[in-house]
């Protein structure tokens, strides 16, 4: 019986320790310092990502067109650019999205910087 409450609040002791010690590490509020430094990362590697590398990959594969060119050879040419410009349009769209999401990040991490006004 004395073993059974010794354990019972040894163990209460072990789970109070461990609760405090995850609510009290939270991450310092971010500063618009940072949240500027986290936007200017995600923008460079966004805009380092090749969205159209395989839209690129297509244009040595442009048909060779005569001047005036044939019905034949305006027809593959047709069909070519419209491959092409749709794949363009798809890479720009993901673009957009990456700029979007990152965009978005950095507004909430400015939602979370403190308002030095209602400190003071």
């Amino acid at each position: 019986m004395l073993k059974n409450k010794i354990n019972n609040k040894f163990g209460i002791l072990i789970m109070l320790i461990f609760s405090t010690s995850f609510v009290s590490a939270q991450p310092p509020a971010p500063t618009a310092e940072s949240c500027y430094a986290k936007w200017l990362e995600g923008m460079t590697i966004v805009n380092s990502t090749s969205y159209s590398a395989e839209c690129d990959a297509m244009i040595p594969y442009m048909p060779e067109v005569s001047n005036p060119p044939t019905v034949e050879e305006f027809l593959v040419f047709t069909l070519w650019y419209e491959e092409w410009s749709n794949c363009d349009m798809v890479a720009e769209y993901r673009y957009q999205q990456d700029v979007d999401l990152v965009n978005t990040a950095y507004d909430e991490c400015i939602a979370r910087v403190p308002d030095p006004e209602e400190e003071n």
